[in-house]
């Protein structure tokens, strides 16, 4: 959890590295529990790859609102507690749907108002904008591939004249 790099898992690693970006060290009680039912083989590493993608879901989702993470230091611990083995996918999806999951409105109000603009945000940024680009470019062969570090321009001014205020309305 500390060094996705030496992670074994191939597959994995990508999703642990990702999930390190969003500094989710709140989630490693849970994910070592996670960790520890794969080894037993009571999930698959198929079923732990799908637990990291919905953590990453939650996290992102969560960042893009500006929810504040301190909620997460009491939800995660319990968590494990709360999962039906028997369909553990599912009913991690259900239980993080029930414990503060950003809903598809409150994401795109968001990105639209909320100022994601900050030296502590450009790795986080630059990572989104990094899966967004791939999605958008799945099937033609080609993507955008960032060869430096990322910085961010603005495109309006950080404090608004009267006549950019004129101009943007409402």
């Amino acid at each position: 959890l500390l060094r996705p790099v030496h992670e074994p898992d191939v597959a994995i690693r990508p999703t642990l590295t990702r999930l390190q970006t969003f500094e989710m060290s709140t989630a490693f009680p849970f994910l070592m529990r996670v960790y520890d039912a794969c080894d037993r083989d009571e999930i698959t590493p198929e079923q732990f790859l799908d637990v990291l993608k919905v953590l990453e879901n939650y996290t992102v989702r969560r960042f893009l609102c500006g929810r504040q993470a301190n909620y997460l230091n009491s939800m995660f611990p319990l968590l494990w507690d709360d999962l039906d083995r028997a369909d553990f996918s599912a009913s991690l999806r259900a239980r993080l749907a029930a414990r503060q999951y950003p809903g598809d409105e409150e994401v795109r109000q968001g990105v639209r108002t909320r100022k994601g603009y900050s030296p502590r945000n450009n790795t986080r940024l630059a990572l989104i904008f990094e899966t967004v680009n791939r999605r958008l470019s799945a099937g033609s062969g080609a993507y955008t591939v960032l060869d430096g570090a990322v910085t961010f321009e603005h495109i309006m001014p950080q404090s608004l004249t009267d006549a950019w205020k004129a101009e943007l309305g409402e």
